[in-house]
């Protein structure tokens, strides 16, 4: 398989990414399992709509997590009931996805692979629901995204969690004494790659231009402030993304300053 220059930054970038987390990699099944709800965190949200598809009659669907990283989503998702697959660009990431699949007692319920997003090897219309959560900013749009319409069945959902640009903020993120303050240059710290780029105006249109239906959900307003003041290993609720979901609910107009965004998308 050929690679563009991105793509080996990606691969190089993972490869030590992957050693870095390896020892701390484990599954939390909250999102899946009991009666807590959160559907003011996006990933929360994204796995809710997931459950509430598979619930609604469609017995075992195929589903794909679209850029599957260390294998945790696609793990849950095995767990709802999905005949699982998942691919990632970086072998590192599936070998680790492999394990935790193993340890977890799900290696017959999930296929992995290592594929790139622009240039996939499912039949066409092979699965019901596809789902990808912070993968669309890592690769090239105008690739990934015929890919994901041509592998999706008819009428089937794609659903993803993804970063997008908010003008007026994202140029104070950008001012040289913010930036010094709090870089987004790479880092393996803060999860940061060479060439990732949250997503424009004109990618949404691109996007919806290939599907009969979007519906698009914003967060993330206040808890943009969560990446400063808030612990990451924390794992209650944030205060700040609960007070967004209101803020949106009763203030719409305000929803555009959301740097969050998910789109369910049907074919």
């Amino acid at each position: 398989m050929d690679f563009s220059e991105r793509q080996k930054r990606e691969k190089e970038y993972y490869k030590e990414y992957s050693k870095r987390i390896r020892s701390s990699l484990e599954v939390t099944f909250d999102p899946v399992l009991g009666d807590e709800r959160r559907p003011w965190n996006p990933s929360w949200y994204v796995q809710e709509l997931a459950i509430n598809h598979f619930r609604r009659g469609r017995g075992c669907s195929r589903v794909l997590d679209f850029g599957c990283g260390v294998g945790i989503v696609t793990i849950r998702l095995a767990k709802i009931g999905y005949d699982v697959y998942g691919f990632d660009i970086s072998e590192e990431n599936i070998i680790l996805a492999k394990s935790l699949a193993e340890k977890y007692d799900f290696k017959k319920k999930i296929s992995f692979s290592v594929q790139a997003a622009e240039n996939l090897n499912y039949p066409d219309e092979f699965f019901d629901i596809i789902i990808g959560i912070d993968i669309l900013h890592h690769v090239e749009i105008k690739s990934a995204i015929p890919e994901c319409y041509r592998i999706l069945k008819k009428n089937g959902i794609a659903i993803f969690k993804e970063w997008i640009k908010v003008p007026v903020l994202d140029r104070i993120r950008n001012w040289s004494l913010i930036k010094r303050m709090y870089s987004n240059e790479m880092s393996f710290e803060k999860h940061i790659t060479h060439d990732e780029k949250k997503l424009v105006e004109s990618d949404i249109s691109f996007i919806k231009s290939y599907f009969s239906s979007c519906e698009m959900t914003r967060f993330g307003i206040l808890a943009k402030l969560d990446k400063i003041i808030r612990n990451s290993r924390v794992k209650t609720p944030s205060l700040l993304e609960k007070v967004d979901y209101y803020m949106i609910r009763g203030f719409p107009k305000v929803a555009r300053l959301g740097g969050t965004i998910v789109l369910k998308l049907t074919k």
